[in-house]
């Protein structure tokens, strides 16, 4: 009595199952969680085409955008020239510089200091040709002008850019608006 068999004869049920186990290889036939190097690199190749894609469309987006703030900054740059024509009793100027500049100035102000600024060079200006004015009085009227000085309506002027066109409608009191 009280003498124990030898250890190799010590035997635990839950290793005698996993003894079981390696027996018949069912711990090498267990499932592996997880994603093979070809299964990450395929998804990585489909995530860098997308994204290529998706960047391509928002950089035009933003041209366009940015396209349109210029239509967006000529009209409200004409209601300034009338609002400051109007607020300091006098003359101011938008001059249409080239297809796709403008300029607006004080004309009745010491140097002429220019008021506002636009170029985009993806916006062609049409329905006014190079060096046409837009001079609004101290009384609030606009009256269009060519290069040379002679008297013009200048009721619409478009802007093109990616195959749109904006027009903006200004009447004679300098209020400018964009129709489409």
């Amino acid at each position: 009595m009280g003498a124990y068999p030898p250890p190799q004869f010590w035997v635990f049920p839950a290793s005698a199952d996993r003894q079981d186990e390696r027996m018949n290889g069912s711990l090498l036939k267990r499932q592996v969680a997880g994603f093979t190097l070809l299964e990450i690199l395929v998804v990585l190749a489909v995530a860098s085409i997308l994204l290529s894609i998706g960047g391509w469309l928002f950089s035009r987006q933003i041209r366009d955008a940015r396209s349109m703030d210029f239509v967006e900054a000529l009209a409200q740059d004409i209601n300034l020239a009338r609002s400051v024509a109007m607020a300091k009793g006098q003359r101011t100027q938008v001059e249409f510089v080239s297809a796709n500049q403008y300029v607006v100035k004080n004309l009745d102000a010491a140097g002429q200091p220019v008021l506002a600024s636009q170029k985009n060079t993806s916006v062609t200006i049409s329905g006014v040709n190079v060096g046409d004015k837009l001079i609004c009085s101290s009384g609030g009227f606009c009256l269009g002008y060519t290069a040379a000085g002679a008297m013009k309506t200048l009721n619409q002027v478009s802007c093109t850019f990616n195959g749109k066109t904006r027009v903006l409608s200004i009447t004679v009191l300098g209020l400018t608006r964009i129709e489409s």
